[in-house]
């Protein structure tokens, strides 16, 4: 499920997984989330994006793949974010 590129966009059914060491693969992950619209997050550099449905777009830093893992298999992405991302790590508000 990874593969380059800018604009987020619904991942394809199928996972590939891609050992490139290139900083511009990311994994991409589909929200059913009534507060956020898009997650994208880049691996190697351990960079998470999150697009909220108010149109707010952060950037959070360090966020390991664990975390992303974790977002991944959440039943709820919201309360996953709100209790593990948001006060725990450095973000950049776009």
């Amino acid at each position: 499920m990874y593969w380059t590129g800018v604009r987020l966009s619904p991942p394809p059914l199928t996972i590939k997984l891609n050992t490139m060491t290139n900083v511009n693969l990311v994994e991409k992950l589909e929200v059913d989330s009534s507060a956020i619209s898009e997650v994208a997050y880049y691996p190697n550099v351990e960079r998470l994006f999150v697009v909220f449905k108010s149109g707010r777009e952060y950037e959070y830093f360090n966020v390991p793949a664990h975390v992303m893992n974790g977002l991944r298999e959440a039943p709820s992405k919201g309360k996953f974010l709100n209790k593990y991302v948001l006060a725990f790590y450095r973000f950049k508000k776009s």
